[in-house]
């Protein structure tokens, strides 16, 4: 999905669930929010990431043959530097844009790769320092926010909130 594609998804998105949004113009030299939306006095900015990427795993598997044996190392499902990064860009982006400190600045991470559920699962994890533990009165995992290191920790006078999603 194109960033112009996404950017039209979400706006019509917001749109059904009655807030009113546009595009904002790009500025020269300072980069900015995607979206400026409103509902009733309440003014949302809203900057766009996308995840587009190969999975390390997507060509090993294409090209296995029926028969052959791979093995998968489970990818961690726990605080990512390089997803920390992209979220404090987006947080400085939502900085320059803010005309108020009464606006509300969000992030929206749209993980639209090959493994769209992992992607997703390691955005929440870093932002929200979400662990999974086992407690032995309880059957599977326990998810735990703000266990460990998080962006909204992090980066609570600049991030208001935010929104995952996977696959379009």
């Amino acid at each position: 999905m194109t960033g112009g594609e996404l950017r039209a998804l979400v706006i019509d998105m917001l749109r059904h669930f009655g807030m009113h949004a546009v595009p904002l113009t790009e500025r020269t030299l300072i980069k900015t929010a995607d979206l400026r939306c409103s509902m009733g006095d309440d003014v949302f900015f809203i900057e766009l990431k996308q995840r587009e990427r190969e999975t390390e795993y997507s060509q090993d598997l294409a090209d296995l043959n029926p028969g052959d044996i791979a093995e998968l190392i489970p990818q961690p499902l726990v605080y990512q530097n390089n997803l920390s990064s992209v979220i404090r860009d987006g947080v400085r982006q939502l900085a320059d844009t803010v005309d108020s400190d009464d606006d509300y600045r969000l992030l929206w991470f749209e993980a639209g790769d090959a493994d769209a559920d992992l992607d997703v699962a390691q955005y929440e994890a870093t932002l929200c320092g979400e662990r999974h533990l086992f407690c032995l009165n309880r059957p599977g995992l326990v998810s735990c926010y703000f266990f460990s290191e998080s962006e909204f920790f992090t980066c609570k006078n600049g991030l208001d909130g935010s929104f995952v999603s996977g696959g379009g």
